[in-house]
């Protein structure tokens, strides 16, 4: 069953089967006979499925006890891997110097191993965080390095990921351009892979876009069918995220009055059904 559900998972979470997936982790947990090496094997895979869901209590509380578990076994890669994982947990609940302290840890293991795929993963909370904080430049260097090295893996789904990243932080640090060419590019990966939340992530990337081009009415319609999007396929905004969103929203709803505003809302809802 542990198998079974560890080679399903890139699957479910690619097509957006989070409840599946979910049910499935969590029956292979309840198991009585289930080694503590088994568990910290498919602990990685079940977190990334309740990070999408806003599960960040039960991801902490799993991924601390296989990071205490790895560290007695002496296992350095996979102790890079738990800290990365609990990079991108605290980034999500916003909890930013914690998620830094958890990334560099991950990144210095990974550097010596020379993991290429280990460290584009703990350097893309760093990237996110330094968007969310206003530090562009910083996030675009960072992203620049990230992109290269999904690319390398040919992991599309990841690549996609890091498209939108990039095309969030060029939209807000002024450089058009590489947003447009970024967000064309993960738009059209994430339709190939038929990737529920890499759609939803591409329509805030084409949101965001769009309120940089002040393309105010576009920019409430895409981000209000992102929203959508993501109620049906229960995968909510993270905190840490959720404070940009609604500063973006506010200030598209200063530029365009709330009625206006509310008007275009209900138009991005029905951009998806």
């Amino acid at each position: 069953m542990a198998r079974f559900a560890c080679a399903l998972n890139r699957f479910w979470v690619t097509r957006g089967y989070f409840s599946e997936a979910r049910r499935s982790f969590e029956a292979v947990l309840a198991h009585a006979d289930l080694s503590k090496e088994r568990k910290a094997m498919i602990v990685p895979q079940m977190v990334e499925v309740l990070r999408f869901q806003g599960a960040y209590d039960r991801s902490c509380v799993l991924l601390q006890e296989r990071l205490e578990f790895l560290r007695k076994a002496g296992e350095p890669l996979e102790v890079a891997e738990t800290l990365s994982a609990l990079g991108w947990t605290a980034f999500y609940l916003g909890a930013f110097e914690e998620a830094r302290q958890y990334c560099y840890e991950g990144l210095a293991l990974f550097q010596v191993a020379h993991n290429q795929a280990g460290i584009a993963n703990c350097l893309s909370p760093l990237a996110l965080t330094a968007t969310v904080q206003g530090e562009y430049a910083q996030a675009l260097e960072l992203l620049h390095d990230i992109v290269a090295l999904r690319r390398e893996q040919g992991d599309l789904a990841l690549l996609t990921y890091a498209l939108n990243a990039q095309t969030r932080a060029a939209a807000l640090g002024g450089q058009h351009m590489l947003a447009y060419q970024a967000c064309r590019e993960a738009l059209t990966l994430a339709l190939n892979l038929k990737q529920s939340f890499g759609m939803a992530y591409c329509l805030e990337a084409i949101a965001a876009l769009a309120a940089a081009w002040r393309r105010t009415t576009h920019a409430v319609q895409f981000f209000s069918a992102a929203n959508k999007l993501r109620t049906i396929i229960g995968v909510p905004l993270p905190p840490s995220l959720r404070v940009m969103r609604e500063r973006e929203l506010l200030a598209l709803q200063v530029a365009l009055g709330e009625e206006s505003f509310d008007e275009h809302w209900e138009q991005g809802q029905k951009l998806v059904w």
